[in-house]
């Protein structure tokens, strides 16, 4: 149960790296 918990969260920290990203690229565009 904590593994899934743990890889949920893997996924979520993921996503927000990503999108992160995606507006350090975009403010770096401007």
């Amino acid at each position: 149960f904590v593994d899934v918990l743990t890889a949920l969260g893997n996924q979520h920290n993921l996503r927000i790296d990503t999108m992160h990203e995606d507006i350090f690229n975009s403010m770096h565009r401007i």
